[in-house]
């Protein structure tokens, strides 16, 4: 993959250093205290001190952000943990932080090879450019400098593997954004390239609607394979197992944009074998919209309403209920829940069986 001789982005670099002095924020007299002083409390020694700050700046959003820009522009050549911590919870923040790009970039760009921080920035840089379309062309650049720097620097790669998958993906994510029609996001389902299928699969989760060709390309992308090596120009091959977080990106935008195709049955498998109970949970959910077309997933359905998580529990229950004679199997378990000692357990359960004996 060839790019532009580093001499040839200086003009570039030039107007991203005017946009940012531009955009510059000043501090307000108007800001609460309680603001200024998480912002303090991201260099504390005491991990209970900063990860509250933290926590409290996620959770302020936007209006965290220009305090937080000021971190990050006041870092020398050295990021110390209270930047790094603020690149952090920008990330977290997402969307409303993506303004602050420019001065990721600098900092970027600062920061040594071996710097405990820069890795923190590529994935702050990556989570955010996709919302900062203006900047696309910059962290582009950006990141193909320091992929260029890793083709002179063997025992860095053998070091920082995790490094380079960050910058390929953040890359990536610079081809195009939440902005791009779905149908063209279900052509880059096939690209040669798996850190482009992953998110374009991630962003068709958020679209509302979608073609007939892009369901298709979803379902392809849903059952896979996809690509296991990855390889930039002058780098040697590096082995990428993408194909879960793929599987379940493509999931839960079949769910998003298909919810009645009988394939989305196969969308309901994937999501309920993921760690994150947001997942599963949308998976279990999403099998009342599909009936008889997801009886493999019944055997799920028993084993979730089994299971420690008493909303999934709830909802698994639920769910067996709806289905009706489809959940036939599960049958002997409900009448068993029918005597859990939670009441709500129970009362779901009885009332499942009924529907399932029908």
């Amino acid at each position: 993959m060839r790019h532009m001789n580093s001499v040839l982005r200086t003009p570039a670099i030039a107007v991203l250093l005017a946009t940012m002095l531009a955009a510059q924020d000043t501090r307000s007299s108007a800001e609460p205290a309680p603001l200024q002083k998480w912002i303090t409390d991201l260099g504390a020694k005491d991990s209970r001190v900063w990860s509250v700050a933290m926590t409290e700046l996620v959770a302020l959003g936007e209006h965290a952000v220009p305090a937080l820009r000021r971190v990050v522009q006041r870092t020398g050549a050295e990021a110390g943990d209270d930047t790094v911590r603020a690149v952090q919870v920008l990330q977290r923040i997402g969307a409303p932080a993506a303004i602050a790009v420019p001065e990721l970039l600098v900092l970027l760009r600062q920061l040594g090879a071996r710097d405990k921080g820069r890795s923190t920035v590529v994935l702050a840089v990556g989570e955010l450019v996709p919302f900062a379309p203006a900047h696309r062309t910059a962290v582009r650049n950006a990141m193909l400098d320091l992929l260029d720097a890793e083709r002179h620097d063997a025992m860095g790669r053998v070091l920082q593997t995790s490094d380079l998958l960050d910058k390929c993906r953040a890359l990536a994510r610079t081809q195009f954004g939440p902005e791009t029609d779905a149908d063209r996001l279900g052509k880059h389902l096939a690209d040669d390239n798996p850190f482009v299928r992953e998110f374009a699969a991630v962003l068709l989760a958020d679209k509302t609607a979608a073609g007939d060709a892009t369901i298709e390309a979803l379902v392809k992308a849903l059952r896979g394979p996809h690509p296991s090596r990855f390889q930039l120009e002058g780098l040697p091959q590096i082995d990428v197992f993408l194909d879960r977080r793929i599987q379940a990106a493509a999931a839960r935008g079949l769910l998003r944009l298909a919810p009645k195709d009988p394939r989305t049955a196969e969308a309901l498998v994937v999501l309920a074998e993921r760690p994150l109970t947001e997942e599963r949970l949308a998976a279990v959910v999403g099998a009342r919209q599909l009936g008889a077309a997801c009886a493999a997933f019944v055997p799920q359905l028993m084993r979730m309403a089994k299971e420690e998580e008493p909303l999934l529990r709830r909802e698994a229950i639920t769910t067996l209920g709806t289905l009706g004679p489809t959940a036939a199997p599960a049958a002997t378990l409900l009448e068993q829940l029918g005597a859990d000692p939670d009441p709500h357990i129970a009362e779901r359960a009885r009332a499942a069986l009924k529907l399932v004996r029908k």
